[in-house]
């Protein structure tokens, strides 16, 4: 196949002068070495337009004339460098962290914890009736928050009462809590018996701090009349409860968790309101007069 400058010379009218080859050629070279030319098609329009030069006696190889070419596109050319990058975006606002179980199953379990309430966090969990600080943490008596709604059973529909279900407006419990009350390290549930909520400066204490153990008491009323008095070992953190069941109430738990006791004698007389001690003794009071318990049983001994 014939080069470029071999068709320019074969295509020349006879009366014109012959083409000097070696001049189109060293031409080119000049050319390639003032203006380099990217891929193939620049250096054949180099040697076309030395050529065509030397055909229009503009000049010779050894000429200073540069002649300007535009800038061949190749696919191999770098693209040009990107532009300074902006600010990456903001991000956007992170969803409310979820909250955590204020109890594991296993905690759950070994306390007695209906699945369904260790399962809340604790905020929805615990509305705090009373509460007293102590070395080993803090003692907080409970009930269910009003907020945690809907109203209803928690646990199982067809379960046991205060083993696999509990009523929430009827639910409290007694809570051992860390130092930053923000973590349960034990709890105590009190199904059917929750503490009473407190009238707005109104002094008087269900939940009692002793060096030996922490006491809690509920007086019966209308709608829940079992009374009842609790008391947890600050040493073992073993828990007793004894319930005192109106006579006119028939609705006397069916199921009583560990360390529960129905006291045998019915008691209709208002004086749990209270916890505090009396004459070296633990007493309950209310509005019919003080009554003395065991520490240890928790029976009324007068």
């Amino acid at each position: 196949m014939r080069d470029l400058p071999t068709l320019l010379r074969d295509a020349l009218p006879p009366d014109r002068p012959a083409l000097d080859l070696t001049a189109v050629r060293g031409r080119s070279r000049a050319l390639g070495r003032r203006r380099t030319l990217t891929g193939a098609a620049g250096a054949a329009v180099a040697v076309a337009t030395a050529g065509a030069l030397v055909l229009a006696g503009q000049g010779t190889p050894s000429d200073e004339q540069e002649v300007l070419l535009p800038p061949a596109t190749s696919a191999s050319a770098s693209p040009p460098p990107d532009a300074t990058p902006g600010p990456s975006p903001s991000p956007s606002p992170s969803e409310k962290p979820v909250e955590q179980p204020s109890q594991s199953r296993a905690e759950a379990r070994r306390d007695g914890v209906v699945p369904a309430i260790a399962a809340l966090p604790l905020r929805r969990r615990m509305q705090v009736v009373e509460q007293v600080k102590a070395p080993e943490g803090v003692w907080v008596l409970s009930r269910i928050p009003d907020d945690t709604g809907p109203y209803g059973n928690l646990g199982a529909r067809r379960g046991t009462y205060g083993r696999d279900r509990v009523y929430a407006p009827e639910y409290g419990e007694l809570l051992l809590l860390d130092a930053a009350r923000q973590r349960v390290l034990r709890a105590y549930p009190l199904p059917g018996v929750p503490p009473t909520p407190r009238l707005p400066g109104e002094h008087a204490t269900s939940l009692l701090l002793r060096p030996d153990a922490v006491y809690c008491g509920r007086q019966g009323d209308g709608g829940l009349p079992t009374s009842m008095l609790c008391r947890v070992d600050r040493d073992t953190l073993r828990g007793t409860v004894r319930l005192f069941v109106a006579p006119a109430d028939d609705a006397a738990p069916s199921y009583l968790p560990a360390g529960w006791t129905v006291d045998s004698a019915p008691t209709e007389v208002a004086v749990f309101e209270e916890l505090l001690v009396c004459g070296g003794a633990l007493c309950t009071k209310g509005h019919d007069g003080r009554a003395r318990f065991d520490p240890l049983t928790l029976e009324l001994t007068d």
